[in-house]
């Protein structure tokens, strides 16, 4: 069991963040790490996409993890389009694009979230739930996959405002194993940035908020913290 989380202050402006790995369509997304001052540690990952192939930029610190195949996802994110797919979190990710497989949480539309999948390549629906969204407008998801249960919510607000029922949950065995962890981005045209990201594995809630602590965001690894830089501390 481990927890992960970052609000991407500790990664260089200007760049893609060291440590994360683009993957399936690559040659037209652009991952930088952007000053923001609104954002939660005064940076945020920004993904400009220039087709409609999906993208993924995956968390190399994850890779390592074998009990990350049960999974759950947060992260806090803007989009300046509202169409299909502009942005995501992912899990159980792998292969190539034309053989990706994966599931996803993403906004749909302007109406809805969706929990969807991709096998071999091919994307699918699991679950539409109604929930209107606005462009250049904040909100928060959660994506839990466990076994064959897949439980998403999404909201607007603040942190504190998570509901504490699922929006929707669906079961599915389509995507086994453990894969990459990221986030997901694929609509043309339109700019997404993800302000924070947690992830935990093995049955762990993905945290929130960077350890109390106060000190940089890491992962906690079960008796000690990993920096994202590498480094061990004694917990």
């Amino acid at each position: 069991m481990a927890q992960y989380f970052t609000n991407f202050s500790e990664y260089t402006t200007g760049v893609q963040p060291t440590g994360w790995t683009p993957r399936w369509q690559t040659a037209s997304k652009t991952w930088t790490v952007e000053d923001d001052a609104g954002a939660t540690g005064g940076k945020l990952l920004r993904c400009v996409s220039a087709s409609n192939n999906a993208g993924l930029l995956t968390w190399d610190a994850i890779d390592a993890d074998a009990a990350r195949d049960d999974v759950e996802i947060f992260f806090r994110f803007r989009s300046s389009g509202t169409g299909t797919i502009p942005v995501g979190g992912v899990v159980r990710a792998s292969s190539v694009l034309a053989t990706g497989n994966g599931y996803t949480s993403h906004p749909n539309d302007a109406s809805a979230q969706r929990i969807a999948k991709f096998v071999s390549g091919s994307y699918g629906s699991l679950s539409n739930h109604s929930n209107a969204w606005a462009a250049d407008t904040w909100y928060y998801c959660r994506f839990r996959v466990n076994g064959t249960t897949l439980q998403m919510k999404r909201w607007a607000g603040a942190i504190g405002d998570e509901p504490g029922a699922w929006d929707s949950e669906v079961t599915n065995g389509e995507v086994t194993g453990a894969g990459w962890v990221g986030a997901l981005s694929r609509l043309t045209g339109v700019t997404v940035d993800l302000d924070v990201l947690g992830v935990g594995t093995n049955g762990d809630t993905a945290p929130s908020q960077a350890p109390a602590s106060g000190q940089p965001p890491r992962a906690n690894m079960q008796g000690g913290f990993v920096n994202m830089r590498g480094g061990f501390i004694n917990g």
